[in-house]
């Protein structure tokens, strides 16, 4: 329990650091402070000068002037030197209330102190303003030279000045760290992808070369089945505090990143030489196989590092240290491969519309569209499907056919898709059951998740948090997940566990795409699934095609036999539904012949429509 705890509080701390601002931003920022707290000194001397009855006030100008020319040592460290900037203008605040009578400067000192981005010089200055009220209160006299409400009532008079110098605090926090929350991981307190993007980006614009090296925990998702998700999670805490302390040793400025899932990323804002980036992958990767040697963990790092090429965007080069890393998850003793080319061809557009959809995610630019699936026999609605539609600023609706490929190169990018449509899918399937009850679409809605979303092994606690999160666990809702024939084939990525817990959670499962991969009648034995999907190209070419027809009429057969349901998909035309009807009357279907997928709303009403003009 202390040792948790001890934990927390280091991940608190290193959430609230001030590691975006590269040295020169914040020294920009320092030099303001600065200028502020010299500002306030000067004026305290001056005033001094002019009030040479209280000789003890001169202390306070010393103290100012001391910890104001400290503050400008530059060997010293960026924190030491912003507690040092607290300090004096705490001294100057002190002043101007015992001996000016104004307490205006407290809120304003913190507002000035919060443009470090960092926690220790706050807490500082807030410790120092409790300290006043304290003071207040065990000798009233001491402001005795101050306003009059002071003299009369200081207990009363100072806590108030004291909570609002404190709320201005709060609230400066408040404002800079929802700047940040997006660029940082929640877990960890390292940098999201976002924030890590967000700062080499900068790097790189002013001509440097960052380095950066993406490490993998292998079998990781052992881990969380073996010893379950908090065991899961201390590990990766304990993971990204050990990479901490490598990523300490790089001369260059170092970075530290959880990417998402399992995956990190050490950076160097400026990376030298590529011997060097191959020389501290390798140390990375030693120094992994030790984090928890001795305990009943046993975990090693998949190392991938890459150089920048000239005016090479940093999601590109994570992007090449990524494949580095999957290619050395094949390797034997030694998990590290390094990119060593300079002259790497960069696809613009492709790291521009990755940098697109994190930021249409921020932005809520990403939706959900439903197409209807309906009982062959009538057409009666009994469910849809969701699809994901971008609605972009200046190219309109972007379909996920031109946009989906390309992000799920990017695991990470894909997991902050799905979560934010996947947030999407389980309130509208949560609204519609609230409002109508969880029989009205019997088949229910389905959701799509990607081939590289069942590596991730939080997904499944991701899920069942939407699940209650919407009050649809233990309700009749059916909600359905849908994977690809392809995502099955990656059984080594423990896909077959997942789609087990899937179901544990109360997910029914369709097969999408049925009958374009190998060994497909196999799936449909070996995995826990509810629906088989027949892929468009069999139902759109079986009049054509015996071989096509065919395989409708085994599949057909085999789900009789097994219970499942079939759907058929791609269906456009009335001789293609009336095959099918003649082969299975009681096979669902979807397909532009009943309607093509619509917004939610539009889906909603035309449910209610069908279903009217059925009971009429």
């Amino acid at each position: 329990m202390f040792t948790e705890t001890i934990e927390r509080l280091r991940t608190l701390g290193a959430s609230l650091d001030g590691s975006l601002l590269d040295a020169e931003t914040w020294r920009a920022r320092h030099r303001f402070a600065l200028l502020w707290s010299g500002g306030l000194t000067l004026f305290i001397a001056v005033f001094s000068l002019f009030n040479p009855n209280r000789p003890e006030q001169w202390a306070y100008v010393a103290a100012a002037l001391l910890t104001l020319s400290l503050a400008q040592v530059r060997a010293w460290s960026r924190r030491l030197r912003a507690v040092l900037v607290a300090v004096c203008f705490m001294a100057a605040q002190l002043y101007v209330a015992r001996f000016v009578g104004n307490f205006t400067l407290g809120p304003l000192a913190m507002i000035v102190l919060t443009f470090y981005q960092d926690w220790v010089p706050l807490a500082v200055g807030c410790l120092e303003t409790l300290a006043v009220i304290v003071v207040a209160w065990v000798d009233p006299g001491f402001f005795s030279h101050s306003a009059a409400f002071a003299r009369e009532d200081p207990l009363t008079g100072m806590a108030l000045r004291g909570a609002a110098i404190l709320l201005a605090a709060f609230l400066s926090l408040a404002i800079w760290r929802s700047g940040t929350q997006l660029a940082r991981d929640q877990l960890t307190g390292m940098l999201s992808r976002l924030g890590v993007e967000r700062v080499l980006d900068r790097e790189i614009a002013r001509g440097r070369r960052p380095a950066v090296w993406v490490c993998d925990v292998d079998n990781f998702a052992a881990v969380n089945r073996q010893l379950g998700a908090r065991t899961g999670d201390a590990v990766l805490r304990h993971v990204a505090s050990g990479l901490r302390r490598t990523a300490a040793h790089l001369p260059g400025g170092a970075l530290t990143a959880r990417l998402g899932g399992d995956t990190f990323l050490i950076a160097e804002r400026d990376g030298g030489e590529i011997d060097a980036v191959e020389a501290f992958a390798h140390r990375i990767e030693i120094h992994g196989a030790k984090l928890l040697a001795g305990s009943e963990v046993q975990v090693r790092l998949s190392v991938g590092a890459a150089l920048a090429a000239p005016a090479e965007p940093a999601a590109h080069l994570i992007r090449v240290a990524e494949r580095n890393m999957r290619a050395a998850k094949g390797r034997g003793s030694v998990r590290v491969v390094v990119d060593r080319s300079s002259d790497r061809i960069v696809d613009a557009s492709s790291s521009l519309l990755s940098s697109e959809l994190y930021a249409a995610c921020e932005r809520g630019e990403l939706d959900l569209h439903v197409q209807p699936i309906v009982a062959l026999a009538d057409g009666t609605p009994v469910g849809g499907e969701t699809l994901a539609r971008w609605t972009h600023p200046q190219r309109g609706m972007v379909y996920p056919g031109d946009f989906l490929p390309e992000a799920e190169q990017d695991s990470a990018l894909m997991a902050v898709i799905s979560n934010t449509l996947g947030n999407t899918f389980h309130d509208i399937v949560a609204d519609f059951a609230r409002r109508y009850g969880p029989g009205w679409l019997p088949y229910g809605l389905s959701y799509n998740l990607a081939a590289v979303r069942l590596r991730d092994p939080t997904l499944t606690a991701t899920l069942v948090t939407d699940f209650e999160r919407t009050g649809l666990k233990g309700t009749a809702a059916r909600v359905n997940v849908e994977v690809t024939e392809g995502a099955l084939m990656d059984i080594e990525h423990g896909v077959a566990e997942a789609l087990a817990s899937f179901r544990d959670a109360g997910y029914c499962l369709a097969l999408d795409d049925f009958g374009i991969g190998h060994s497909s009648l196999a799936h449909l034995r070996d995995f826990p699934l509810d629906t088989v999907k027949l892929d468009k190209s069999f139902v759109q070419s079986m009049g054509r095609s015996r071989i096509d027809r065919a395989v409708v009429e085994a599949v057909a057969e085999i789900a009789s036999v097994s219970g499942l349901t079939v759907i058929a998909e791609g269906v456009e035309t009335v001789e293609q539904r009336d095959m099918l009807l003649s082969i299975k009357p009681d096979m669902l279907a979807q397909g532009w012949l009943y309607a093509k997928a619509m917004p939610v709303a539009e889906f909603e009403a035309w449910v209610v429509d069908h279903k009217r003009a059925a009971v009429a």
